[in-house]
């Protein structure tokens, strides 16, 4: 057991050496040739009959059925944009006793000798599958999304995966450090015509709603503003808006006017009267001219 520990220790330490030293010039996302990656599985959950296996085609084994799909595409052949120096392949390599002592790993080149050692064989890739490539390097060929492999012992199963997460059970296999790297599905051209699409149908909406926004506010203050001056008639305002200054006082009903008898003035040759009566009534009135 320590040996076996030892070896493994020493393949994943040289796997990543292998990792760093890998020569790749080509920094740009320009290949065609990508796949969709899904993770199917088959088997018994809870015991070593459960198995994964990643696979470009989501129905390319009869007894597999779809757990998920990654989000980040892989290459299925090395090109000029992204040549083989570039590049891992990931192959499927399989171990089996029994249906409940099965087990699928996805394994790079160097990889083989190890898990021959543990019994595994290779798989052969079904009809209507593509062969899986990812970047030795970060940046290679422009991928920069890790592609991580999981293991749990308990249940004799791999998986692999973008996602960093915890799963009863499971850990982080080859130390933790990425098999090898996939690329930012959001790069690809259509995801990128539908951005711009998005994008312009946003700024129509935005440039309308401004539009429309101006329009309720120059009509709001001309509101304002003809209410708050109103319209003379004759010199009397008009309207029974609220701001309206108040109308001036009707003009009164129009009264009878007052004549006035002039003061009489005596007449100097009127004659005076004068009672000259004795207060004991004996003389009668006089008169004086």
């Amino acid at each position: 057991m320590i040996r076996f520990a030892k070896l493994a220790l020493l393949l994943c330490g040289f796997s990543f050496f292998l990792e760093c030293s890998a020569d790749c010039s080509i920094t740009k996302d320009t290949s065609s040739k990508k796949s969709s990656l899904h993770l199917l599985w088959g088997g018994t959950p809870g015991t070593g009959g459960l198995v994964h296996l990643l696979s470009t085609a989501e129905k390319s084994e009869p007894t597999l059925t779809l757990e998920s799909t990654l989000s980040e595409p892989s290459i299925y052949e090395p090109d000029s944009d992204c040549p083989a120096e570039c590049l891992i392949e990931l192959t499927p390599m399989e171990f089996r006793l029994s249906n409940l002592n099965h087990s699928i790993t996805m394994a790079r080149p160097w990889e083989f000798e190890y898990y021959h050692l543990l019994g595994f064989q290779r798989r052969v890739i079904p009809a209507g599958a593509q062969k899986i490539y990812c970047a030795s390097k970060r940046d290679c060929c422009g991928a920069t999304v890790n592609l991580y492999r999981y293991v749990s012992f308990l249940y004799n199963d791999y998986f692999v995966t973008t996602a960093i997460m915890q799963k009863d059970h499971y850990g982080l296999d080859n130390m933790g450090i990425p098999l090898c790297y996939v690329w930012d599905g959001s790069n690809n051209s259509s995801s990128i015509k539908d951005k711009l699409k998005w994008a312009g149908i946003l700024l129509g909406v935005a440039i309308a709603t401004l539009l429309i926004a101006g329009l309720i506010a120059l009509i709001t203050v001309w509101f304002i503003k003809s209410g708050s001056t109103g319209s003379k008639v004759d010199g009397l305002y008009q309207g029974d808006s609220a701001d309206s200054p108040p109308r001036p006082v009707e003009t009164q009903e129009t009264q009878e006017p007052v004549h006035h008898e002039p003061k009489k003035q005596p007449n100097p040759q009127q004659k005076k009267h004068f009672d000259i009566s004795d207060p004991r009534g004996e003389f009668p009135d006089a008169y004086i001219d």
